[in-house]
């Protein structure tokens, strides 16, 4: 997959996730499985330098996940 698609399958993903959190559709684990998910498949995608957005937002993911892990729910 070439960088502009991959950046655009990310920004769908992240798009679809807001989506069916505002529509109040996701669980708890869902939602850790999707921030997961997106952990696993973008670990290296994304250079600061070329993409930076990308690069925070997947950051962003990368803190998320494992605060709510040890949150109660």
């Amino acid at each position: 997959m070439n960088e502009n698609a991959t950046r655009n399958t990310f920004w769908l993903r992240i798009l679809d996730l807001a989506d069916a959190a505002k529509q109040d559709e996701l669980s708890r684990q869902q939602l850790l499985d999707i921030l997961s998910g997106l952990e696993e498949g973008y670990e290296d995608a994304f250079d600061p330098a070329d993409a930076f957005n990308e690069y925070v937002v997947l950051n962003l993911c990368r803190a998320i996940r494992p605060w709510l892990d040890t949150r109660q729910p």
